[in-house]
């Protein structure tokens, strides 16, 4: 089965983590992030974008727009994580 890669953003206060959505290009994920230099997992605070593959059946269903969908039907728990992107 083929698989679609999808990313993750996220922006970090301390330990908290705010989700701000799910994105089917890298670039247009980090043009919503907070911090756009590169940075580290300990760098406070930052943003990061998790790359993860789906099936593309999967993916052709889903409204990335739609956070609470995407967290409700475990798109994102189902994935399989590629990388992470993190930026200071």
């Amino acid at each position: 089965m083929k698989k679609v890669t999808l990313y993750r953003a996220d922006d970090y206060e301390s330990q908290i983590g705010n989700l701000v959505g799910f994105y089917d290009d890298l670039e247009e994920a980090k043009m919503n992030v907070e911090y756009k230099n590169h940075g580290s997992p300990e760098s406070r605070p930052h943003s990061q974008i998790t790359a993860f593959r789906v099936d593309s059946e999967l993916a052709s269903t889903l409204n990335l727009s739609d956070n609470k969908r995407m967290l409700a039907e475990d798109v994102w728990g189902s994935g399989e994580i590629v990388c992470d992107f993190y930026y200071k």
